[in-house]
């Protein structure tokens, strides 16, 4: 009998989880196919002509002839480790360079990401704490929205979630968890720089709270120092001298030094703290805040009393923290660097409307109530609170799905790459544009483009220069010179569309 109930039970968590996952895939799945045009879909667009660059360079592109030859020393991208462009080329190669190609690899590693979410919850606390985790996590707009962004952090948050997870079964002496441990480590230590930062806290618990020895506590680091060497490495011998040095500065851009001469706002440290509590409340909501809050004071009250265990979900508080100060500038702007709290906050959350639950059991059989109705009554706590947290911004996060302020640069994009040839060069004209939408242009135009702002004077004075391309495009109202214009529409064949003059340079009326 007792081991039927096992087989039962395991069923039944089982099935939970299995339909989280599908839940979470369907969320997911919501504009997997749009147009990279909406909020940080920059990203899409660069990663997209990264993974076509790397197709070049290995002969496997599936789109037939593209625009130029490169080399690997061109394409190799030096500011970060190098899994992410990887992946998106094996994608793409299997199943051909698209928007859906491209957000299938964070996609598959979120999914990956909720199912160790279910297991940590369940290493700590239990299977209850965690279903209810992984359910809290994807009803978030931080993960309906970025659980599928072409950038790093839903792979790299998948890949420390795992790891941390690998890290708790070793806790009692499992080796074999520990060389698990030591591999998803050193995946994400290769896939993004904000894992480098998971180090450091794993180190001190290693050495304060689960007393091991300094060597062993070290190997983290170690592991994290060869990693950074042979990247510094790589750029050298692959970019040169110069390029290590350009990538140090933008490590000093990103954490908000003036390394670099870009227009960027200024802010305060008061301002910047406004500004990542407002994006954790809309992104994570008002409940979830309040809950992991609510965690973090109980834990603070109980701290002596708590296990190892539960003690390490600190690191999961830690590590994002410090990535977040360390690279301000580069938090202040992009409001998704905060998806690295979506495992604490989904654990934490979860296990507070468990205590919940638990204390409405308690009061429940205080007045000898029957189980179904106390059964009814947790559910319908669980079902409430997931529900006001699917719903509390679902305003936001619907507008977000809609956004589409990047469609000139993908309008201009696909009338190059349909009006031109691969071997053709294209001048814009148009320096502001570049500023916006260059990354959409190059991604989907696939042609080498050049950005002037040019008058009719500097059109006259270096005329073979410009006649070197193959198309200009003026673009209306943007840095046009109207008697450019004029000139070229009386000489070189033309065509309109919408916005878009392109000028024939090669294709003279006369």
């Amino acid at each position: 009998m007792g081991s039927t109930n096992f087989i039962t039970k395991t069923i039944k968590d089982s099935f939970c989880i299995i339909l989280i996952l599908i839940l979470a895939t369907v969320l997911l799945s919501i504009n997997i196919d749009k147009t990279f045009i909406g909020h940080h879909d920059w990203n899409g667009a660069f990663w997209g002509s990264q993974a076509r660059d790397y197709l070049k360079v290995l002969n496997l592109n599936n789109e037939g002839q593209t625009s130029n030859e490169v080399t690997f020393r061109q394409v190799f991208y030096s500011h970060y480790s190098p899994v992410l462009p990887v992946l998106f080329s094996i994608s793409a190669y299997i199943f051909g360079l698209n928007e859906i190609s491209l957000r299938l690899v964070p996609m598959v590693f979120s999914l990956i990401m909720i199912f160790f979410i279910y297991k940590i919850g369940e290493k700590i606390y239990g299977k209850t704490t965690g279903v209810l985790a992984a359910a809290l996590a994807i009803v978030t707009p931080m993960y309906i929205y970025f659980g599928k962004l072409p950038d790093h952090e839903p792979i790299a948050a998948s890949l420390i979630t795992a790891s941390f997870y690998f890290y708790l079964l070793s806790l009692n002496g499992n080796k074999k968890a520990y060389f698990a441990f030591l591999f998803f480590l050193l995946l994400s230590l290769l896939e993004s720089w904000p894992t480098f930062f998971i180090v450091f806290p794993l180190v001190i618990f290693s050495i304060v709270i689960k007393k091991e020895k300094i060597n062993k506590s070290l190997i983290p680091l170690l592991i994290a120092c060869l990693v950074l060497a042979s990247h510094l490495f790589f750029v050298g011998t692959i970019k040169g001298v110069d390029s290590i040095t350009q990538f140090i500065q933008q490590g000093f851009f990103r954490i908000g030094k003036d390394s670099l001469q870009v227009a960027l706002p200024k802010f305060s440290l008061d301002h910047f703290l406004i500004t990542e509590a407002r994006y954790a409340v809309i992104y994570y909501t008002r409940i979830l805040i309040f809950l992991s809050l609510i965690w973090i004071v109980t834990f603070l009250l109980k701290i002596k009393a708590t296990t190892k265990k539960e003690i390490s979900l600190l690191i999961l508080l830690i590590y994002p923290s410090l990535f977040i100060f360390a690279f301000k500038q580069l938090a202040f702007i992009h409001d998704y660097k905060l998806y690295y709290y979506l495992p604490f906050i989904a654990l934490t959350s979860a296990r507070i409307i468990e205590k919940l639950t638990g204390f409405l059991r308690d009061l429940v059989k205080q007045s000898k109530s029957n189980k179904y109705y106390l059964n009814f009554l947790q559910i319908l706590v669980v079902v409430a609170i997931l529900f006001f947290v699917a719903t509390e911004r679902i305003e936001y996060l619907t507008t977000l799905l809609k956004t589409s302020f990047n469609k000139p640069g993908y309008e201009l994009g696909m009338l190059i790459n349909q009006k031109t040839l691969p071997e053709n060069t294209i001048l814009i004209n148009s320096i502001q544009f570049k500023e916006f939408f260059e990354v959409f242009v190059t991604y989907y135009s696939d042609r080498r483009v050049q950005y002037q702002n040019i008058t009719l004077d500097d059109f006259l004075n270096k005329e073979s220069e410009y006649l070197a391309f193959d198309y200009l495009v003026l673009i209306h109202e943007r840095d046009v010179d109207p008697n450019l214009e004029s000139y070229l529409s009386r000489i070189y064949y033309s065509e309109r569309s919408n916005s878009y003059n392109v000028f024939h340079l090669k294709k003279k009326l006369i």
